[in-house]
């Protein structure tokens, strides 16, 4: 028995995922061969990962027109390169995160697009057994395996608009907040986004001597980085910051980067909701790059407005009940994290 995810429901396994398969566990297109999914494949499935909201995507070798309750079926007819497919458990494979990109990409608009790819090149996974409804992991994969990817499967459908994507992924966001944040300041001005320049997430640079003193560190990890800006701004989190210890570190990472010559921003989740406060932040940074922010693009205003309402939450991609199942445990989760 086996059965193999597609789309949807692959982002959905690896959002969720607190790690990446062995690559012992990687395995050849040819491992889909003849693979036609049963009720009880299904039943198993549903088992296996409560996470998976219905119905389910499982790809299949050949077109078919048979029916499957609770099941979308996609033909995978074209030749895959490498091993694009790993063991997630006994008899159930998902695409690898660069493929499960792709396939997306038929079925998310550029936006939605992006802040997937952004996730599954992030540091964080969902957990609803975490105090913030969040895991941390190392990344599935990053912006250059994509790319490089793509690059082998140029005649598959989605391809270009992956493509189009990926130019604008981000590595190592922590958060969704953060993946939000990138996308709002970092991303052209026809998409929505104010188009500052090296925009990274998570990025630890070695700062001064002076700064490594006040910081009490060798090297200092800003939330998001403009460094053409000599940006610096930190998503202040209530549920990251609640110890006074943590709160101390923080403050020492501020002087110290401050020192250094960079301006510190703090957001709130209440700030980054607000289009006002993000544009405030957005003329803040044009101003220390000595211009200002001259919006030149008659897509922006809708595009923007899109960005906003589309927010930074995945939740729509698991099940509800599985999302506050964390809570059963005593782990009140915050709002702003998901």
């Amino acid at each position: 028995m086996r059965i193999f995810l597609y789309g949807i429901s692959a982002f959905s396994y690896w959002l969720s995922a607190p790690t990446a398969p062995a690559k012992i566990d990687h395995v050849t297109a040819g491992a889909l061969r003849n693979c036609e999914p049963t009720p009880d494949a299904v039943q198993y499935l549903a088992e296996c990962f409560p996470q998976i909201p219905q119905p389910y995507h499982v790809s299949v070798s050949t077109r078919t027109k048979k029916r499957l309750a609770e099941t979308t079926l996609h033909a995978s007819t074209l030749p895959l390169p490498g091993k694009p497919f790993c063991r997630i458990a006994d008899g159930v494979y998902a695409p690898i995160p660069e493929l499960c990109f792709t396939q997306i990409a038929r079925y998310l608009d550029r936006s939605e697009l992006i802040k997937a790819g952004d996730a599954l090149c992030g540091t964080f996974f969902i957990d609803p057994d975490a105090r913030n409804g969040l895991g941390r992991r190392e990344p599935v994969t990053s912006k250059q395996r994509i790319e490089a990817f793509l690059a082998r499967i140029p005649g598959m459908t989605g391809t270009k608009a992956a493509r189009r994507a990926a130019d604008h992924l981000i590595d190592n966001a922590a958060s969704p907040p953060e993946v939000f944040l990138a996308m709002v300041l970092g991303l052209p001005h026809r998409y929505g986004g104010y188009q500052l320049p090296d925009i990274t997430a998570n990025k630890r640079i070695r700062p001064s001597r002076k700064a490594r003193f006040i910081a009490k560190r060798e090297t200092l990890v800003p939330d998001v980085l403009c460094e053409a800006a000599r940006l610096d701004i930190e998503y202040d989190s209530n549920a990251e910051h609640a110890s006074p210890s943590q709160l101390t570190r923080d403050a020492q990472k501020r002087l110290a980067m401050e020192a250094d010559g960079y301006k510190v921003i703090t957001v709130t989740a209440q700030q980054i909701r607000s289009k006002r406060e993000m544009r405030n932040i957005a003329d803040q940074s044009h101003r220390r790059m000595g211009a200002r922010l001259r919006v030149q693009s008659a897509a922006f205003r809708q595009e923007h407005d899109a960005l906003f309402r589309m927010g930074w939450s995945f939740e729509r991609y698991h099940r509800r009940a599985w999302l506050n199942g964390g809570q059963a445990s005593g782990n009140p989760r915050t709002e702003h994290s998901l």
